[in-house]
């Protein structure tokens, strides 16, 4: 059961299963975007175990998702979000995007007085499971402060995700199946993603939407090439970041 704060109501994670249909029941290619279960629901990384589901898209047993993930209360301004691709048998999904807009944050100006400023976004990075996570303290590097350039956004060696959107409010990643040849292997199965935003923020608005193409064989025929999607660029899923700690308080 949902429990309300100060800002609303606490996100659970509740999802809405698409109906499982044979494929031939269904439009061909693309599929409508589930509406969001919990608009403007709140959410803390610092307060939750292992994650929370912001959204999930299946077409019958095929699914994607995307969860925020737990964050240290001594770094709540880095937000960690997954991205995980479960296909069913014979199926793979060949390509993603996901799209991450936070709203405006609470900064005092010289004089001290309290005013809205856009976020801009300090740092993104994508890790795919298997490789290991960057992080400032095993690079030996500290956060930037509000007055540094970010360091560089690197990736993986072979990993083909990209994203975009450092000094701005929206991120957006791709992701792009690795093929060997004539063999196409699929997206990874997991990925952990992270933005850091200025380590002033302590309350924000998130908007975001997704989608992933699902393909059975060369995607020929009824059914076999889809688009799953979660939420829309003209109406994506919204929630609210607490980024406050118990030391805030």
């Amino acid at each position: 059961m949902k429990t309300d704060n100060l800002y609303g109501a606490t996100c659970t994670g509740i999802t809405k299963e698409a109906p499982h249909l044979p494929r031939f029941l269904k439009p061909p290619h693309n599929r409508k975007a589930i509406p969001d279960q919990e608009p403007e629901c709140v959410v803390n990384p610092t307060e939750i175990e292992g994650g929370i589901t912001l959204g999930r898209a299946n077409e019958n047993d095929s699914y994607f998702a995307v969860t925020i993930l737990d964050a240290s209360p001594h770094e709540s301004f880095k937000v960690f979000f997954a991205v995980d691709f479960k296909p069913s048998d014979a199926f793979r999904f060949e390509s993603a995007i996901l799209s991450m807009t936070f709203g405006d944050h609470e900064i005092h100006d010289g004089s001290g007085v309290l005013k809205q400023e856009p976020i801009r976004i300090r740092d993104v990075f994508p890790t795919t499971e298997g490789n290991s996570e960057r992080t400032f303290l095993e690079e030996g590097m500290r956060p930037p402060t509000e007055t540094e350039e970010p360091v560089p956004t690197a990736f993986p060696p072979g990993a083909k995700v990209s994203a975009t959107g450092i000094h701005s409010s929206t991120v957006r990643w791709t992701f792009g199946e690795e093929e060997d040849g004539e063999v196409k292997h699929g997206l990874d199965s997991h990925y952990k993603l992270f933005t850091v935003l200025p380590s002033t923020t302590k309350i924000t608005s998130l908007r975001f939407w997704a989608k992933a193409v699902l393909v059975r064989g060369d995607g020929a025929g009824w059914g076999n090439r889809v688009t799953l999607k979660i939420g829309s660029k003209e109406a994506p899923y919204t929630r609210i970041l607490d980024l406050n700690t118990s030391s805030d308080t």
